[in-house]
């Protein structure tokens, strides 16, 4: 997928075009817009992810031991996949979906 912009919203609607079922935010900041339409799953990591927890699906304040960590992946895109959990984004209305004008493209 040709992405000729940053905007994080444009590349989730653009994966989403894809036909992908799930996405997964891995962050190490504050957390993004979810998509409305695709599950958006989003993961902190790091000290700077802390303060964001209750908006995140999984936060990872220090480092994880990898195999815990992906074990604990594993287990929220299952979940998720299986209908037994919503993203945080999706339960606080934090969503947005926009189409990619491209770099030249201009609204009217």
């Amino acid at each position: 997928m040709r992405t000729p912009t940053a905007h994080v919203v444009e590349n989730l609607t653009g994966l989403g075009a894809t036909g992908v079922a799930l996405l997964l935010a891995i962050t190490d900041r504050a957390p993004v817009q979810g998509h409305p339409l695709i599950p958006t799953l989003q993961v902190g990591l790091g000290p700077l992810a802390a303060p964001f927890e209750a908006d995140l699906d999984g936060c990872f304040a220090a480092a994880p031991a990898p195999e815990a960590f992906f074990r604990a992946l594993l287990e929220l895109l299952r979940d998720c996949a299986e209908g037994r959990c919503r993203p945080r984004a999706w339960q606080a209305g934090h969503t947005d979906f926009q189409l990619t004008r491209g770099l030249t493209g201009v609204s009217l």
